[in-house]
């Protein structure tokens, strides 16, 4: 179950930031703590990760 989640849901999310997010080594993080993390993710292409409802 687990793995089905993982490689329809996550690992493609993760790639397409992989090749669509700016160079993340470069960035000084230490600079951003203060910054809204929506801005932030704006700025460096990176799209919020998947919101998966569990089942309860």
């Amino acid at each position: 179950r687990h793995t089905k989640k993982y490689l329809e849901t996550y690992l493609p999310w993760a790639i397409r930031n992989g090749q669509n997010a700016k160079f993340l080594m470069a960035v000084y993080w230490e600079e951003h703590w203060e910054d809204d993390l929506e801005t932030l993710r704006q700025e460096l292409n990176i799209e919020p990760p998947p919101i998966i409802a569990s089942k309860s």
